[in-house]
């Protein structure tokens, strides 16, 4: 009799769709980048070595292009460490590009200036990436069907390619209600934020003031989805919609420049929330 398949065997079966359906979108648009960001999760998941190694190449190479060094770093780091010589090449016309160093003369008073701060507007930008591993998240602890979180890559995809004016993230996307199960989705999120140090608050009783409206820019709380909801003497309490972005507590963390507690919100709260802080800010005297 033949053996049964394993959840294991189902769950790469499902994987190997997930990437097949990214790759096929690959072909229309080889340059899109949350498929390839899908495609990538999808294949190191499924263990297709060879089709990571070769979207993670491509990916490469239009990050650098467009010179979004913060997003090319975690996949030079990857490319670096490969033995395939497809990946040292790069690597090779990589560091060929980058300015070399000046080798230090003798004892010679280092008079280097250090590295400017990073600025506001670059920290601002919506990274697709966070959003696509926290859809990744769901998939993987099998919250979402290879279908839904197909569907949901293609949307943050769509609408970080156009002018939208509002907050783009899976948050969002669960309260739109085009996923099943939305509050159970949500249950999870939130139980598993709590693991990572970010409970879930509600921001509906907090009242929003209008210096707290100048914590953060407003470009950074709308693009990456955080907002400083309350101040405790030198520490801020920061709302955000994707608690698992090291990346993100990173940088609200340096703009805020002071020790930072974060918590998971829902996008209608969130939203809320930032058009409180905005009116708060246009009248302080309110």
């Amino acid at each position: 009799m033949a053996n049964e398949p394993t959840p294991s065997d189902s769950r790469i079966e499902d994987e190997r769709n997930a990437l097949q359906t990214f790759e096929r979108i690959l072909e229309i648009m080889p340059d899109d980048r949350g498929a390839l960001e899908a495609a990538i999760l999808a294949a190191d998941a499924c263990g297709e070595a060879e089709s990571a190694l070769v979207h993670r190449l491509h990916l490469a190479a239009l990050l650098l292009d467009t010179g979004e060094f913060d997003a090319l770093r975690p996949h030079a780091d990857v490319l670096r460490t490969s033995p395939d010589p497809r990946a040292r090449a790069w690597m090779e016309a990589y560091d060929r590009q980058r300015p070399a160093s000046p080798e230090p003369a003798g004892e010679a008073l280092d008079i280097t200036p250090p590295p400017p701060p990073p600025v506001a507007s670059a920290l601002s930008q919506f990274n697709i990436t966070e959003e696509i591993e926290l859809a990744w998240k769901l998939f993987d602890h099998r919250e979402i069907s290879q279908e839904e979180y197909s569907a949901l890559v293609r949307d943050l995809t769509e609408m970080s390619a156009t002018q939208h004016a509002g907050t783009v993230s899976v948050m969002h996307t669960l309260e739109s209600g085009s996923l099943k199960s939305q509050e159970r989705i949500l249950a999870f999120l939130a139980q598993e934020a709590e693991s990572v140090g970010a409970p879930y608050v509600s921001l509906a009783c907090f009242t929003m003031r209008p210096e707290l409206a100048r914590i953060l820019p407003e470009a950074f709380m709308v693009n990456r989805g955080a907002l400083v909801f309350e101040s405790l003497g030198r520490e801020r309490l920061v709302a955000v919609l994707n608690p698992f972005s090291q990346s993100l507590r990173a940088d609200v963390q340096l703009l805020c420049g002071q020790p930072c507690h974060f918590f998971l919100t829902r996008a209608s709260e969130f939203d809320d929330a930032l058009q409180r802080l905005r009116q708060a800010s246009a009248n302080p005297e309110a």
